[in-house]
């Protein structure tokens, strides 16, 4: 992802990488605690964008989602169970189980703390 960036125009200094954002739970929170966003935008497909715009929203957390060409094949079985499984994971870990990111680590500012 980070070289289709660099080779879009995007300069490499702007691009901070989540590099224990594990799941979909994990990155949307630690982009709130720990990369300190008040407000983002998620780039996904749909069905993972549902999903972080769940979480986001029961957490209170400002985030939007932009989706990108691509979506789940729903001739693919093992896909379409697993997105269930998901879907019901997350509603499970945010609803009752208030599970929090496996990382959440030191504190980063965008433009101060050096992407890596």
């Amino acid at each position: 992802m980070r070289e289709d960036l660099i080779a879009i125009g995007i300069p490499a200094d702007r691009i901070y990488r989540d590099y224990a954002g594990f799941r979909t739970l994990d990155s949307v929170i630690r982009a709130n605690q720990v990369f300190n966003l008040t407000q983002f935008t998620l780039i996904s497909q749909q069905y993972q964008n549902e999903r972080a715009i769940f979480i986001a929203q029961k957490r209170n957390i400002q985030a939007i989602a932009f989706n990108v060409h691509g979506k789940i094949l729903t001739t693919d079985y093992s896909n379409r169970i697993r997105e269930i499984l998901a879907r019901l994971l997350a509603v499970l870990e945010v609803l009752l189980l208030n599970t929090q990111p496996q990382i959440l680590g030191e504190s980063i500012m965008f433009g101060e703390t050096p992407p890596t």
